[in-house]
């Protein structure tokens, strides 16, 4: 989710573009999720374990490339362009992947 004002680097995991990225504000999903009939019940954060998660990730990668089975089969030749991107987002503070636990109203 977008948790900052700034600019994005692009590509990142879900658009190539600007153009093609429609990453809001928490409270855009949160007014959706409502707006559907369900209640949000719980937020949480999950920014340090991205971080966390995505420099073991990228340590490894450095060492022995990618896995077998992973990301970059599903995003192709861009993936490690994409992953820093994210990345760096994470580390501004731009995004945060927040997650929405919401019960059916």
């Amino acid at each position: 989710m977008r948790t900052s004002d700034g600019p994005l680097r692009f590509p990142l995991p879900w658009a190539l573009t600007e153009e093609t990225s429609f990453v809001v504000e928490p409270n855009v999903y949160r007014h959706a999720l409502e707006a559907a009939g369900f209640q949000v019940v719980q937020e949480r954060s999950r920014l340090a374990f991205a971080i966390e998660f995505t420099e073991r990730s990228m340590a490894r990668m450095a060492q022995a490339g990618p896995p077998v089975l992973g990301l970059h089969l599903l995003m192709g030749e861009a993936t490690k362009t994409m992953l820093e991107n994210v990345f760096a987002s994470l580390r501004k503070g731009l995004l945060d992947p927040i997650e929405l636990y919401a019960r059916a109203v």
